[in-house]
């Protein structure tokens, strides 16, 4: 652990077990992008509208913007041109488009995608954008896959990634080095007593669509 971007939770006294509990509240399903020397973390607090925490160096110090909405499991984008994306919402995903410095957001468009899920992660290759959807409601559990060319869509949607009985949540994939050729897929995956653990593994491209695995083993 290289550093916290919240050093504590300022959503009232219950979180110091005055006046009551808090138990299970707090920031979740938050992301990370670097972009132009800065490192920025979006994350939506249960007790307070979407923040954007920002530092130069990941070990910190962190500040952050307070946006004037929600982003319930908000998957933070920055284009090539630096306009800064949150997909966020369960079910139907809206996108909201940040200002300048990402401190707010200036417009949203509702219900662009429908991917059936949640725990957004949008990633860009070559002329495609991916939109990587969790999908609690079914069993097995399912990571979903959703692209287009244009990030207000028409989206495909419905591609499944992986499923896992032991749920898959919060994935995508990510390219190690940047050289465009070493791709990986991550996921949460529920551990029993010891909670939600990563699992990273290959991936492999196929008619432009990522795949879990390597062409020998999916």
């Amino acid at each position: 652990i290289v550093s916290h971007c919240a050093t504590s939770l300022d959503g009232g006294n219950a979180y110091n077990l005055i006046g009551g509990t808090a138990y299970r509240s707090g920031m979740w399903a938050s992301s990370i992008r670097h972009y132009n020397g800065t490192f920025y973390v979006a994350v939506n607090p249960s007790f307070a509208n979407g923040r954007i925490y920002y530092a130069t160096n990941a070990a910190g110090p962190w500040q952050f913007y307070q946006l004037n909405q929600g982003i319930y499991d908000p998957g933070l984008f920055i284009d090539t041109d630096g306009t800064g994306y949150v997909v966020y919402g369960h079910g139907p995903q809206s996108i909201a488009t940040l200002n300048s410095n990402y401190s707010q957001v200036v417009a949203v468009s509702n219900n662009v995608v429908d991917s059936g899920g949640e725990g957004s992660h949008l990633v860009k290759r070559g002329s495609y954008y991916y939109l990587f959807n969790a999908n609690p409601g079914v069993w097995p559990f399912q990571l979903r896959c959703s692209r287009a060319t244009s990030i207000f869509g028409p989206w495909e949607t419905g591609r499944i990634c992986l499923t896992a009985t032991t749920g898959g949540h919060q994935g995508a994939i990510v390219d190690l080095d940047d050289s465009g050729t070493n791709w990986f897929g991550f996921v949460h995956q529920d551990s029993g007593a010891i909670g939600r653990m990563p699992r990273i593994g290959p991936v492999f491209w196929e008619n432009d669509w990522p795949v879990f695995g390597t062409p020998s083993a999916r």
